[in-house]
């Protein structure tokens, strides 16, 4: 063999030797900012989940239960207000953003997505009395939507499937502010705050609830722009607070929020969030981050784990939430980064409810240690 080709031999099979040990394999091109493909059980928002990631993988509906609890001094239930009847409104008929021109971008709704299906409630329509509550499917899922107007609280149930169908209306009444509601396979009243049966047939039998946002119908086009609305019989009384200008005349600096994860809970003093419009916390273990939006008066918790270790951490950067270290806004609404469509790369959101004081002292937290 010729000397110039042993040589040239020798150089290629060194040049091999060094890049497979640098390497591991033949060098690939990688797109900046790629969401991982092959994770061998890729964590999203901090829950595990089977096969590869993909565009299509996003944070799994999580149920939560409120726990609550009747205290002997509960046993009379003194309800508040005049008691109405009401039909039950179902599946209420719902529109395509495009075809939503009833609604101002200044609007707030009430949001909720269940199985990558996203929907809004105007609240303009759930402050009337009479359609305080909605049975709706969404997703695939059965819900039941809430709407408190006397303290400002939402809360979307999951309806449990079951032999006795349950069917819920309001009654027009509250119990220690809470909105009391019924269904009317047993005419047992439920409690909005605590998820529970406070009399009737099914006493102290529980609903889960799923995460849910208040904010303006602006946002929530932006965070979901293939949501639908959906369409309620007729309006309420001007005077709720319905709307971005109004609900900022209507900051409460005194109550507590309650944030609930798969794991347990953490109480959040409304003024602690209203100081810092962010808030990075522990609740379980798990890392999470509490934003509160200005234009709803309504805050929104995440697990703070995105697609891989570390947590993230937030910050208010100006007029704009964003992760420490990082140049690029973030959405409090669908809780990923600003312009990013990919579902597998938003945080895992959390239950968050307005708790009124007086159902305090009746209510069982949730399992689970929490660290403020």
């Amino acid at each position: 063999m010729k000397p110039w080709l042993v040589v040239a031999a020798s150089t290629g099979l060194i040049l091999l030797i060094v890049l497979t040990v640098l390497y591991g394999e033949s060098p690939k091109k990688v797109e900046k900012n790629a969401v991982p493909k092959d994770l061998p059980k890729p964590v999203v928002g901090g829950l595990e989940t089977e096969g590869p990631l993909t565009t299509s993988t996003a944070p799994k509906f999580l149920p939560a239960e409120l726990s609550g609890r009747l205290a002997p001094a509960a046993l009379e239930i003194e309800l508040s207000g005049n008691r109405i009847q009401t039909t039950p409104i179902e599946n209420p008929v719902n529109s395509k953003v495009d075809n939503a021109t009833r609604w101002s971008d200044d609007d707030l709704v009430l949001g909720v997505t269940v199985n990558q299906s996203a929907r809004a409630y105007s609240l303009k329509q759930l402050a009337a009395a009479t359609q305080s509550v909605v049975n709706d499917v969404v997703g695939g899922e059965p819900l039941v939507i809430t709407w408190n107007s006397e303290n400002q609280s939402a809360i979307v149930f999951h309806n449990p499937v079951s032999e006795l169908p349950l069917v819920f209306r309001p009654v027009g009444q509250t119990w220690k502010t809470d909105l009391v509601f019924l269904d009317q396979a047993t005419e047992s009243l439920w409690s909005q705050s605590l998820g529970q049966a406070i009399d009737g047939q099914l006493r102290g039998a529980s609903l889960k609830a799923i995460p849910s946002v208040v904010c303006t119908w602006k946002a929530w086009k932006k965070a979901f722009p293939e949501t639908t609305l959906a369409n309620l019989p007729e309006s309420g009384p001007d005077s709720a607070i319905t709307t971005r200008a109004q609900a900022r005349t209507a900051v409460r600096s005194s109550g507590s929020l309650l944030v609930i994860g798969p794991k347990g809970e953490i109480e959040i003093p409304r003024t602690e969030l209203l100081e810092s419009r962010v808030l990075n916390k522990e609740l379980a273990g798990d890392k999470i981050a509490i934003f509160y939006d200005e234009d709803s008066d309504a805050a929104r918790a995440f697990n703070s784990l995105l697609v891989v270790a570390p947590a993230l951490e937030f910050e208010l950067r100006g007029l704009q939430f964003a992760p420490l270290r990082q140049d690029i806004g973030w959405n409090i609404h669908n809780g990923g980064a600003e312009g990013e469509n990919n579902p597998a790369r938003r945080l895992q959101p959390l239950l968050v409810i307005e708790l009124p004081e007086p159902l305090k002292a009746i209510r069982k937290p949730v399992s689970g240690g929490a660290t403020q």
